[in-house]
């Protein structure tokens, strides 16, 4: 089982410092996961959704969210926990981001 979805001890910026709305991470493997760590870090201060979805066979994404970080529940830095929720990919998207000045939006997922 791995221990880290983090390489060399530092974990990837997934949707890549994002500046629109629908930014997608690429396809992650996290097989042997059951639990995940969200960490949105926003630049800006816009609203923004950032949605975790889950495949199987690695094509198809649940329609469903296993979680979501929302900037109105959650403040930037803040990590979301999706517990047992054992699938082989995930994918992260932006679903939602507008308002602020200059804004970007960053993510970073762990695995337990």
């Amino acid at each position: 089982m791995p221990e880290s979805l983090c390489q060399s001890g530092k974990c990837p910026d997934l949707l890549g410092a994002a500046t629109a709305v629908n930014a997608v991470s690429s396809l992650i493997c996290v097989q042997g996961f059951r639990t995940f760590g969200l960490q949105v870090v926003l630049s800006g201060s816009p609203t923004a959704v950032v949605k975790i979805l889950g495949s199987n066979d690695g094509v198809t994404l649940t329609a469903t969210e296993l979680g979501k970080w929302d900037s109105g529940s959650q403040s930037a830095g803040d990590i979301i926990w999706v517990v047992d929720k054992p699938v082989q990919f995930i994918e992260l998207k932006l679903t939602t981001f507008s308002g602020g000045t200059a804004p970007t939006a960053k993510a970073y997922l762990s695995g337990v």
